[in-house]
């Protein structure tokens, strides 16, 4: 998790370093996300079904190596989306009062599917992978999110 906070601050700090507007690019995604939800989250439940299979025909064929490093990279990056989303909509709460999941409605909830897409593959790979050493900082990170920004403290 150290990775994706190094990534996401530096991140921060060009767009501070280059003045973006952040009001403006939080209502042009919000906007964008509004009209385009239901495609964003059906191309995404497609590719996740894709993808766990393009797994079970890796096993099958014995391509084990391949098969991990897939589902490390896709449980990386899920990992990445799901922590930049978390501290996001922190962000967004503090500069502009949104409410970044209200707003992302479902399309919130497409890393966790691929998330689940990754584990599904590194559990048949190997079904002693550490998941929980992997996940608690981001679901700790997410929990805290969701309470602060949902529930209105911040």
């Amino acid at each position: 998790m150290l990775i994706h906070l190094v990534i996401i601050s530096i991140s921060c700090g060009f767009s501070i370093a280059y003045d973006v507007d952040v009001a403006a690019l939080y209502q042009s995604a919000a906007s964008y996300i509004a009209a385009e939800h239901i495609t964003i989250c059906g191309q995404f439940f497609v590719g996740a079904v894709f993808f766990v299979f393009l797994g079970l025909i890796m096993e099958h064929l014995g391509a084990y190596s391949l098969m991990l490093l897939l589902s490390r990279q896709l449980m990386e990056l899920s990992l990445l989306v799901i922590t930049a989303t978390s501290l996001g909509t922190l962000f967004f709460a503090v500069a502009l009062q949104k409410n970044l999941w209200s707003d992302a409605l479902s399309v919130a909830m497409v890393p966790w599917l691929g998330l689940g897409t990754a584990m599904i593959i590194l559990y048949l790979f190997d079904f002693n992978y550490p998941f929980a050493r992997r996940l608690l900082p981001v679901l700790f990170l997410f929990a805290i999110s969701i309470g602060l920004v949902g529930l209105g403290v911040i």
